[in-house]
């Protein structure tokens, strides 16, 4: 006589297979995981500047292009540490994130 499982066991495997079926993407978004820009540049970096601009040594921030012409958002550090690239993402909402070693800024 084969003994078959009971029906909360088979409806667990059916719950499992269906959520692993719905594959990446489906859960909750993060910057990081977003691939497509949903809001402009400006507003996207108006944002996030101030949050920025108070990683210690982040000395500025502003709109620029990577070298194959892209848009991005540009951050001006005065020495990149692993600490500093650690807090500062690759995108932000979508928009790639290019880090600028400038050394110490000062008046001209």
């Amino acid at each position: 006589m084969i003994e078959r499982p009971p029906a909360t066991v088979l409806a667990g495997i059916a719950a499992v297979l269906v959520l692993s079926a719905c594959g990446p993407g489906t859960g909750p978004k993060t910057e990081e995981a977003e691939t497509m820009a949903t809001r402009p540049i400006e507003a996207v970096l108006e944002e996030h500047t101030p949050r920025l601009m108070a990683l210690a040594g982040v000395a500025g921030t502003y709109r620029g292009l990577r070298e194959d012409g892209t848009p991005c958002i540009k951050v001006m550090v005065e020495e990149l540490t692993p600490e500093l690239r650690a807090e500062i993402p690759d995108t932000l909402e979508g928009h790639p994130v290019v880090v600028v070693e400038t050394g110490r800024l000062g008046p001209r």
